[in-house]
Parts: C-alpha cells; structure tokens; sequence
C-alpha cells in the first residue's frame, strides 16, 4: 500500500490484480507491504541516499527513511517543530502503529531505523520540509 497525501487514503497494488494503479516504488514515500509468510524478507540494492528534503503536505504524509542506520526522530524533526502534531511508526510485532509526539514528556521511542515506515501529521496549512542530513541525524 502506498499512502496518498492527497486524498489522505491508501492506493492498494496487488501482485493478483489485472490492473494496479503504480507500477513503481518511489523514495519519496513509505509502503505497507503485507507477506502471507512471516520470514520473508524484502532485499533492496543500490546506492545509498545522500542528504535530501522532502515537502510535506498539509495532513498525513509517509516520508521515507533513506538510510541504512538508526537516526534520532529529534534530529530531523526539529526543521518543522512547530508544524507538526504526531509521528506514527509501525511495530510489526504487536501489528500496531506507535505514537511519538512533541508535546509528549514520555515518548515510546526516539529512533527510526532502516526499513521502518513512518506517518507525519502535518498541521501547518502551508505544509513543512523535512531536511534529512546524515550527519545531524546521529
């Protein structure tokens, strides 16, 4: 699944479906991706992401995490502190999302790591950047 920051709502491909709506994965988002057998693994190759932005809508968004190391959510999210109310992370294992906020005294974590998607909620109208940059984020 491939979130739509447009109309807020999932787009759904399916390996079974005569007709998908993206052919193509893009790294300016974040997917759901559902295995019927619970050791699979996605292996993905190529170089890696060098220091990138990207905007952010007004709403939910699904910005990808391009790296292959754990990076600080307080690192990246500091550019847009004021533009945003809630970041989601999925815990695979409880099959659940997770709630960091800004305002939170207590977060139930502070790190994104390769391969875990996130959500931002973005409540500034005009939208916000998300500045990644490998060196302020560790």
């Amino acid at each position: 699944m491939l979130w739509n920051e447009s109309s807020q709502e999932f787009i759904v491909y399916s390996p079974k479906s005569s007709s998908n709506p993206f052919e193509n994965v893009s790294y300016n988002y974040s997917y759901f991706v559902f295995y019927e057998k619970p050791s699979t693994t996605l292996g993905i190759s190529g170089a890696s992401f060098d220091n990138m932005n990207i905007s952010m809508e007004y709403g939910w968004n699904s910005p990808n995490y391009p790296y292959t190391f754990t990076g600080y959510i307080k690192n990246y999210t500091d550019s847009f502190l004021d533009s945003f109310r809630f970041l989601l992370k999925w815990n695979n294992s409880a099959q659940e999302f997770i709630v960091y906020s800004p305002k939170s005294s207590s977060n139930p974590f502070d790190t994104i790591s390769m391969g875990e998607g996130q959500f931002i909620n973005i409540n500034n109208p005009s939208g916000a950047l998300l500045v990644y940059n490998k060196t302020g984020l560790t």
